[in-house]
Order: structure tokens, then sequence, then C-alpha cells
């Protein structure tokens, strides 16, 4: 456990990680928005599935010309947008502190580092970013600090549980797919369990972007309570000058 005053020093704005995280999740599920199409037209038998009308060669080509431009394409896209996302991450959890967090379960590179350990990847991430939103949130009480601090205020996080449930179902989903991608008994299944992670997917970087966006405005927000409440009495005045007084006499 680690312990913490809140102070407004030390604070580092995430704001520019926050949108390039964004704007590179969002471009991830614009990739695989096409993927679903071209998942969709593969299950209906539209392009290179089971049941197309071209028998084989040619459209089955086609389909997997474009599967593969748009595989390569969501690769870096992917890869871009998760480096962001774990840039944006390590610097919410490193301003916990600076903001008033107490009794911090991990640290920054513990946060990050979670999600490429096994088992723990499955459950440490989610109580990180959990962790983030709970001593993100803004002072309630605008008049004390301590009130934004105490471990009675609301914990809940409902888009932190829908971002990672949306994540593992996606997941699960993507290891499916990929394991079953050389397999002739699944050939059939394979658009279908391909188009069930493209909505998954699309959903879990649509619900990441919501709660990026409000951890970000509320580390913000709550920086700026904290830098208000620095100095909660008033200056004294200045002591009287006797020495001039007494000039002044004489």
């Amino acid at each position: 456990m680690m312990n913490a005053q809140p102070s407004p020093y030390g604070y580092r704005s995430g704001r520019l990680r926050a949108i390039a995280a964004m704007l590179l999740l969002g471009a991830s599920a614009g990739m695989h928005l096409l993927w679903a199409i071209l998942h969709a037209f593969m299950a209906g038998g539209v392009l290179g599935g089971p049941d197309a009308a071209a028998s084989g060669e040619e459209t089955l080509s086609v389909a997997e010309a474009l599967n593969a431009v748009v595989l390569l394409l969501n690769f870096f896209i992917f890869a871009a947008a998760a480096v962001a996302f774990l840039l944006w991450l390590h610097r919410a959890y490193s301003n916990l502190r600076p903001l008033g967090a107490r009794q911090l379960n991990d640290t920054p590179g513990m946060a990050v580092g979670s999600f490429f350990i096994p088992i723990l990847n499955l459950f440490r991430p989610y109580k990180a970013v959990r962790e983030i939103w709970r001593w993100s949130k803004p002072v309630e009480d605008a008049g004390g600090v301590s009130a934004g601090l105490s471990f009675t205020v609301d914990t809940g996080a409902p888009l932190v549980g829908w971002w990672w449930g949306l994540w593992i179902i996606s997941s699960v989903a993507s290891n499916l797919y990929y394991r079953l991608s050389d397999e002739e008994h699944a050939t059939e299944a394979l658009p279908w369990l391909g188009l069930i992670n493209d909505v998954m997917t699309i959903a879990a970087a649509a619900v990441a972007i919501l709660m990026i966006r409000s951890i970000d405005r509320m580390q913000e927000e709550r920086s700026k309570q904290l830098a208000l409440g620095g100095t909660p009495f008033e200056q004294p005045p200045p002591p009287p000058n006797f020495g001039t007084v007494g000039q002044q006499q004489s």
C-alpha cells in the first residue's frame, strides 16, 4: 500500500495522451467495421463464403486479398492504439498520488505491465483502471478536500466494467478466430466468428473512448480543485512599522 497527501504539485495533464488514444482506438474500430462488412459478405455467401455463387477460385481469391489488406492495416493501427492506450494509462495512474490517492495497490509500471502477465491480465488491469476512476473523481465538497478522499465515497465504475467485459469477450472471440482459421471443418463458422469478434471489438473501443474521456475530464477538474484549495486561510496583515511612526512624531 502507498500513502499520499493531496497536492496539486507533480500532476501532469494526460490530455494529449488521452486524445491520441481515443483517435487511434476510433481508427481501430473503423478498421473492424470494414472487417465486419467483409465477414458479413463471406457469411452470406456473397464473397468467398461456402455458398458463393462463383464456385471457388475467383471469388475466394478476392476475399482472401481483401482480408489480407484489412488484416495488415488493422495490425499496425491496433499496435499504435495499444501503445497510445498504455501511455495514457501510465500517465493517468501516475497522477493519482498528486491528486491525493491513498493506499494504492499498484504502481504505474505494474498497471501497464499487468496486461502482459498471464493470469494477472484477466483481472489486474481492470482493478488498476477502476482505481484510476475512483481516485480521479472531483471533490464533491469544494470547501473541504477530505470529502473527496474518503473511503466511503461512491466507488462504482460501471463504464470500466463494461469496457473490461467487452474487451474479454472480444479477446476470446479473436483467439478462437485465429486458432480455427486453418481448420477446414470450421470454414462455415469462421466468418460468423469473425463477425462476432468485430462487433465486440468495436463496442469495446467505443466504451474505452468514453472511459478515457471521462477519466481525463475528472482528473483535470480534480487537479483544479486541489490547486484552488491549496491556501484555505487569508494572509495576515503586515505588522506596523513603529520606526516610521516615531520619525513622523519627531
